[in-house]
């Protein structure tokens, strides 16, 4: 039996757990210089910070994106890569906690949830669970601006996913328990 994708809040916010987390990492900022581990000057500093930026320039990847948009408006980027059978497929959708009323919060949120409790193919939670069936992982998240949903998984499910994909954005099925059932999470 496949695990619900919503066995637990998929949009939390990283918060210092506790107020000594930023004294230890502030002290260890300061205790660096001191022991020699980190620049002591400020010219120091500069070629320290210019190192790094030489040595993140050579770790620089091309990628090959191919991007197109459908006749339905939808973006579309490709970056190929043989190297691995697997593919990873990203939606994201330019919807989030912003585009909220004040005083009426949680909608991108709530829908983002919905997006898995069935569509006019698939049943409640069925996009997860043939994911996962065929070896990969799927989940979602929604945040300021956006939500996002992704795939890892086998590259001979590609149709599959798409095809899934698909079915839950043209055809999903809001019912009054799949409704209530979000509302009261």
């Amino acid at each position: 039996m496949s695990k619900s994708p919503h066995a637990a809040p998929l949009t939390r916010r990283r918060r210092w757990a506790h107020p000594r987390a930023l004294g230890l990492t502030l002290g260890l900022a300061f205790a660096l210089p001191a022991a020699g581990l980190a620049p002591a000057t400020q010219s120091d500093a500069q070629a320290a910070k210019k190192k790094k930026k030489t040595e993140a320039r050579q770790l620089e990847v091309e990628l090959k994106v191919e991007s197109f948009t459908l006749d339905n408006g939808l973006e579309v980027h490709v970056v190929e890569d043989h190297s691995t059978p697997a593919f990873n497929i990203s939606l994201l959708y330019k919807v989030g906690s912003v585009d909220e009323a004040e005083g009426r919060t949680g909608f991108a949120h709530f829908f983002e949830h919905m997006m898995f409790m069935g569509s006019k193919n698939l049943g409640r939670f069925k996009i997860g669970e043939y994911t996962e069936g065929a070896g990969g992982n799927m989940n979602a998240g929604t945040s300021y601006d956006q939500t996002l949903y992704y795939h890892n998984i086998p590259s001979n499910y590609l149709d599959l996913v798409l095809w899934g994909e698909s079915d839950r954005l043209r055809d999903l099925e809001i019912t009054e328990e799949a409704f209530e059932t979000q509302r009261a999470a």
